[in-house]
């Protein structure tokens, strides 16, 4: 979220940027949003101080700037597809993952460096259990924010709520 913020606080026209560094290239990570607002509600400073013993409902507001973070994200690319790659949290450890990965860099696809990776890229499914409220909470921001423009991430981000 660093990046994003410098970018976005700066207002820095992405079109511009790209066409000035042709070979800048960006992987746009894509965490559990509710594992991504907690965690910052944890570990942000004054936030975290605000909010200590804060229960799952207190960090709606982080999780509505985590969304609007996200959303920012997937409509970067969207517009700049060759440029910023998408990476689900799920994802990584996916062999096609990683030569997609490669190759959006314009690099060669290594066996060696994809099973590295993939031994590196295992992941804990989620850092928190969330009450049912806050899954539905967080489902319908997921609809308005994403159904319309983008279903197909809609229906990725509602995957890291399916099964609780």
């Amino acid at each position: 979220m660093m990046v994003t913020n410098v970018i976005r606080n700066n207002n820095i026209d992405m079109s511009h940027f790209f066409k000035s560094n042709p070979y800048v290239r960006f992987v746009y990570p894509i965490r559990n949003p509710l594992d991504c607002a907690y965690s910052n509600v944890q570990h942000s400073g004054s936030i975290a101080r605000m909010c200590y013993e804060m229960q799952a409902y207190d960090m709606l507001p982080m999780l509505e700037f985590v969304l609007q973070q996200l959303f920012w994200g997937v409509e970067l690319a969207h517009q700049h597809p060759e440029r910023v790659k998408l990476l689900f949290e799920p994802d990584m450890s996916e062999r096609d993952t990683w030569a997609s990965m490669a190759q959006h860099f314009g690099l060669s696809v290594d066996e060696q460096w994809i099973s590295d990776l993939l031994v590196c890229g295992k992941v804990d499914p989620k850092i928190q259990a969330y009450n049912e409220k806050t899954i539905d909470r967080y489902g319908k921001k997921i609809e308005k924010y994403f159904r319309k423009d983008y279903p197909d991430i809609a229906d990725r981000l509602l995957s890291f709520v399916d099964g609780e």
